[in-house]
């Protein structure tokens, strides 16, 4: 799956200023679970602040009359969950003094302002709800992604934040700045690593598919340079292990015409070479992560080259492109044999 820079869902089109509080409010959301009593209150504080914002850059540009409102505010009434559409060209606002540490004014209510801030509470809760039960794991790695010198901090949610999978995120400054994410059913599978090439760190990005036979493994290696994925190198591999694919003369698919050992080999060296200068950050991929575990290291050996194991098991001994060679043979002679049958891939 391709990753793109993440959209907030309280993303607007007004100034800087509001997206900064919005921003701020997404990070007293995330400690919520260490201390409710004091971040809500301050969620909620920020939040006024926030409305006097968009108000006051509302009113700059029209400037209509406000109507003077009393507002019974022990009595009043709580917001409804499903909110009724508001007519932007009414401007009944409601009025209220406060006063803080940070400063005191006067806090001014429309009609579009609530509703709109509304939203963005709900988005908040949903998200706090979804975030609370998973582990949090701040990863030991601090790389420069995005390249401007300033480290980045790297979290992993188990479970992710909609229920199953995990989910990466980057953060700096206080920011997320990237995510990524993998779940653990079959064609959600994703792993992303932390390669450093040269003294420089770049996100890799590792997909070995594979769906009845037919497989297609691709990566991606990339920065986060100018705010968006930057992909400084990658490759798609496409072939099948489907040898014993009945043709339309009653025969058997030749080899040759699915199964390239050389162009496997190549595109396996090179995915090896990097994996080889990465470390894991998340995987959901079962098959890669097996094959991983049984290599003691970050090594794609191909765990289907042992999917027949009657027909043929892949040689230690041998390197990957003499054993690759080997397996399309066999394979081959096997299929040739039995006629259409039962052999090929997962």
């Amino acid at each position: 799956m391709k990753n793109t820079m993440p959209r907030s869902p309280l993303s607007t089109p007004l100034s800087d200023s509001a997206k900064t509080t919005e921003l701020r409010l997404k990070n007293i959301f995330s400690g919520l679970k260490k201390r409710p009593l004091v971040l809500f209150l301050a969620l909620v504080f920020s939040v006024c602040i926030f409305c006097g914002t968009l108000i006051a850059c509302q009113m700059a540009e029209a400037e209509p009359t406000r109507p003077d409102i009393p507002v019974d505010w022990e009595n009043l009434a709580p917001p409804a969950l499903t909110l009724a559409p508001v007519d932007c060209n009414k401007w009944e606002v409601l009025e209220s003094d406060f006063f803080s540490d940070v400063g005191d004014g006067v806090l001014a209510l429309s009609g579009q302002v609530m509703a709109y801030a509304s939203r963005v509470l709900a988005d908040l809760m949903r998200e706090a709800e979804r975030t609370a039960a998973a582990e949090v794991t701040v990863l030991p790695h601090r790389p420069d992604l995005n390249r401007n010198g300033v480290p980045e901090e790297l979290r992993l949610y188990v479970p992710a934040s909609w229920g199953t999978g995990q989910q990466l995120e980057i953060w700096e400054d206080g920011r997320r700045i990237y995510t990524a994410e993998g779940d653990e059913a079959h064609m959600g599978w994703n792993a992303v690593f932390l390669c450093t090439l040269e003294g420089e760190d770049y996100l890799l990005q590792y997909n070995p598919y594979m769906g009845q036979g037919a497989a297609g493994y691709n990566y991606a290696l990339f920065t986060l340079e100018g705010g968006a994925e930057k992909v400084v190198r990658e490759n798609e591999l496409l072939f099948e292990v489907n040898f014993g694919m009945p043709t339309p003369d009653g025969g058997v698919v030749d080899p040759a015409d699915i199964f390239d050992p050389d162009e496997i080999a190549d595109f396996m060296e090179e995915i090896n070479g990097l994996l080889a200068h990465s470390v894991q950050l998340l995987n959901t991929d079962g098959g890669l992560l097996r094959t991983f575990e049984k290599e003691g290291r970050l090594e794609d050996t191909l765990w289907f080259l042992n999917n027949e194991p009657e027909v043929f098991s892949a040689d230690p001994q041998r390197s990957l492109r003499e054993n690759l060679k080997n397996y399309r043979d066999a394979m081959g002679r096997a299929a040739a044999d039995w006629g259409p049958t039962r052999l090929g891939g997962g």
